[in-house]
């Protein structure tokens, strides 16, 4: 009889345990009853593709690819919640926007199915700190990130999101762009991102808003 792998205890959920691929991964936990949301090596973030997020104004920030592959065009906009993702992306509210999610973790208690504000995905793109591999949740059904493919989000990880947060507000509301297919800067504004003219209840720049007499 082959010797198998010496494990002494069952793993917790915080466990940053790395295996060297998937499939080693999925023979042990069917053997000694790992977490789903284990690391193997081949899918950490930081082998993940690259990606891009632009600004209608030209700003960009890079990091790395989550979700769907392709590129995606919305309205960028952010949320502060640090509960509670899967509603946001659900959100009737939210139909056709980048969303930025200020909190730092996402994805790290998985999503549930009955969790949801409409039938379907409502945003049109992701934009995160730090996307969580390991999710933990009784009850829960699958990562994130599975969850993103499935309703083909396309996402962007690794991405200073309290710089992009403060941006959002000095500037105002605005068009952007997110690929995980091509770096090339040029290309990807030849389709043209426009200026957005606004919409219902659209984020102000702080000088406008001082000008109405609202809060900056």
């Amino acid at each position: 009889m082959p010797l198998l792998p010496k494990v002494v205890r069952r793993p917790r959920p915080n466990d940053r345990t790395v295996f060297h691929s998937c499939e080693e991964r999925g023979a042990l936990g069917r053997l000694f009853f790992f977490h789903p949301g284990y690391l193997c090596r081949d899918m950490l973030i930081s082998q993940r593709p690259e990606a891009v997020l632009l600004l209608a104004d030209g700003t960009v920030f890079k990091g790395r690819a989550v979700g769907a592959p392709g590129t995606t065009t919305g309205e960028i906009c952010f949320n502060t919640g640090m509960t509670g993702y899967q509603e946001i992306f659900t959100d009737p509210s939210y139909t056709g926007q980048i969303m930025t999610m200020a909190t730092a973790h996402v994805g790290n208690y998985g999503v549930k199915d009955e969790e949801v504000e409409s039938g379907s995905v409502k945003i049109a793109g992701l934009v995160v700190k730090k996307f969580s591999e390991v999710w933990s949740r009784p009850g829960g059904h699958a990562s994130l990130d599975d969850y993103l493919k499935r309703h083909g989000i396309v996402g962007i990880s690794d991405v200073d999101t309290r710089q992009l947060v403060r941006h959002i507000r000095d500037h105002g509301a605005q068009n952007a762009l997110i690929s995980t297919e091509t770096d090339d800067l040029d290309g990807l504004r030849k389709p043209g991102l426009g200026a957005f003219h606004g919409r219902p209840g659209a984020v102000q720049p702080r000088h406008e808003r001082r000008a109405l007499g609202g809060r900056a």
